[in-house]
């Protein structure tokens, strides 16, 4: 399905029918960005796979395995360390565990390996990386920054309220990303790879 990207006021007056369906539809979806100058592609080289940590990233890994296996691609298994909006008063003048940042990266890595580890088949090529930031936008400045060819996310399937709300990250990179966006959720037919 296509998607014209659209922000700000725009999008929030004309809304998106591409991340309604992504939102609503009870199988994956493959969104693409309309582009001035279309370019056929020849082939799917890297392959990025957010990992949230929870069931509905593992499902996007399956996903994405089978994908690069298919067409021998690269995985780019990504995690962003959300970065705190708390002002720095919050921490009443001490400061913070200078290991922290270290220690959750080196955690996030071991648990990526782990669930690479976990969903083995098929084995296909993988590199991990952990960076700081905020999802989507951090999701898609990594995707345009490091060539990839095709996102793989999960999506939470939020409705109402809690979308209106606070949205998702999978829309949002639906809504941004350059690059094709192959969303991926935990119920209906996205249950078919176990």
């Amino acid at each position: 399905m296509g998607t014209h990207g659209r922000r700000g006021l725009e999008h929030v007056f004309l809304g998106s029918a591409a991340e309604e369906v992504v939102r609503l539809a009870k199988c994956p979806v493959l969104t693409m960005r309309e582009i001035k100058k279309p370019h056929p592609k020849e082939s799917l080289n890297r392959i990025l796979v957010p990992i949230d940590f929870s069931h509905y990233a593992h499902q996007a890994l399956l996903f994405a395995k089978e994908i690069a296996a298919t067409y021998k691609s690269r995985l780019q298994v990504l995690h962003v360390i959300e970065q705190s909006k708390r002002p720095d008063f919050y921490f009443f003048n001490t400061n913070p565990n200078p290991n922290l940042i270290q220690n959750i990266r080196k955690k996030s890595k071991e648990k990526i390996e782990q669930l690479l580890n976990t969903v083995k088949e098929p084995n296909v090529a993988a590199d991990i990386h952990i960076i700081e930031g905020q999802a989507a936008r951090d999701i898609v400045k990594f995707a345009d920054e490091n060539d990839t060819d095709l996102v793989v996310i999960s999506s939470h399937g939020l409705t109402g309220y809690e979308q209106l709300l606070i949205g998702g990250v999978a829309e949002k990179v639906v809504r941004m990303s350059t690059s094709p966006v192959f969303t991926v959720k935990t119920f209906g037919n996205s249950k078919i790879i176990s």
